[in-house]
């Protein structure tokens, strides 16, 4: 059998093709595989970004949650750009369920997968034989790989509980041993999913370190967080930062937030209404746990 004659530098390029081909495969399944394992236990993957400690101490105030916003700020640039560009085509955001709605506590598995199925397809359908540009292109997809196992990470160290349509989620995250301590950086979401304003009045903290004694505790109705008692008319959301210091490395913590329900009813001397009931919205344990770090997050946000 006669063989088609291929010059070396078109059997170079078809081999790097070929290799880049099969790496782009490999990392696609490895990608599919975390998405896997991140929504193995829950039908609906909530992406948690990690607590900013620059933010200690600060809140970012009243809010509409958006998990696409969060996911274009969960990607490499250069994927998150592309999925932008996709949010603003109709029928694209429409095939990829990239609807705000849609998507407000989290994205189902198969969302996940058609993202990532569209992102590896735009890869390849531009291929090119530029090193570089496929390089950096590898190196994306890895980046990729790098931020959901980053994301079970965070997962790990997060609760959310729903108590009367109020969501609450926290995370955690360590950021260094100080003077024989173990500080850590919480973030703190509390989203309104009822019909009806509420306003935070009063916290509940127990905090516990790792062999299960109680390491410290704020009293049950203690004013506020941060110095805020914010109110959320349905659908809004309010999120702020704090920490707190363990004496072991690793630990607990749990509480709850004291709300009070508002009838909406708008009056002179009430914007959302006079309180009609009150209630515990409880914060479900979320793990202290040490890990390694660059300690100038902490010391940068105290300065």
């Amino acid at each position: 059998r006669s063989r088609i004659p291929i010059c070396d530098s078109c059997g170079a390029v078809l081999l790097g093709r070929m290799k880049g081909n099969l790496v782009s495969r490999t990392l696609y399944r490895s990608v599919l595989r975390e998405i896997r394992a991140l929504t193995r236990q829950k039908p609906l993957l909530y992406i948690v970004q990690k607590p900013d400690a620059k933010r200690w101490g600060t809140d970012r105030g009243i809010y509409r949650d958006s998990q696409v916003e969060v996911l274009h700020a969960f990607l490499p640039p250069a994927a998150a750009k592309l999925v932008a560009r996709w949010h603003e085509d109709p029928a694209k955001r429409k095939e990829l369920g990239l609807d705000h709605d849609i998507c407000q506590q989290g994205f189902m598995r198969e969302q996940l997968f058609g993202i990532a199925r569209a992102l590896f397809k735009h890869q390849d359908s531009t291929s090119t034989t530029e090193e570089e540009d496929k390089e950096e292109r590898v190196e994306e997809a890895f980046a990729v790989l790098r931020t959901l196992a980053l994301q079970s990470q965070i997962q790990l160290c997060s609760s959310c509980q729903t108590t009367r349509e109020l969501r609450v989620r926290a995370t955690s995250t360590f950021l260094m041993p100080e003077s024989g301590k173990y500080i850590f950086c919480y973030r703190i979401s509390i989203h309104n999913d009822g019909s009806l304003p509420v306003q935070l009045k009063g916290r509940h903290w127990e905090i516990r370190d790792e062999h299960g004694n109680v390491a410290g505790s704020v009293p049950k109705g203690s004013p506020g967080v941060i110095g805020k008692t914010p109110f959320l008319r349905p659908g809004q959301s309010f999120e702020y930062h704090s920490g707190v210091e363990l004496p072991t490395p690793n630990g607990t913590m749990a509480g709850s937030f004291q709300m009070v329900v508002l009838d909406g009813e708008r009056r002179e001397d009430a914007e959302y209404g006079k309180e009609i009931e009150s209630f515990d919205a409880l914060v479900g344990p979320f793990l202290l746990k040490q890990s390694t770090t660059n300690a100038s997050d902490l010391r940068s946000s105290r300065s």
